[in-house]
């Protein structure tokens, strides 16, 4: 890549072996689990929430929950449908 200028002369392309691949498809998936319980959380901590809303945000934490114990989680996420807020 040194085509590319003095800052990039020693760097090349690498491929990712198919662990390293898996790996950061799990991380990908684990960031937006994390993502979605954190939007999941600042829907329950709202003040003017219904007991049904209450209900379908803690449900909807529950699945969360479950999509990193599918065997396929790394490859085919099956993410729950977000409750309307």
């Amino acid at each position: 890549m040194s085509w590319l200028g003095d800052a990039y002369a020693d760097m090349g392309w690498v491929e990712p072996s198919a662990e390293e691949e898996k790996t950061i498809n799990e991380a990908k998936v684990h960031a937006r689990v994390n993502a979605e319980k954190e939007i999941a959380n600042a829907a329950l901590a709202a003040s003017d929430l219904t007991v049904e809303q209450k209900i379908a945000w803690e449900d909807y934490l529950l699945r969360l929950d479950t999509v990193c114990l599918c065997a396929d989680f790394d490859c085919d996420p099956k993410f729950p449908i977000r409750p309307n807020a």
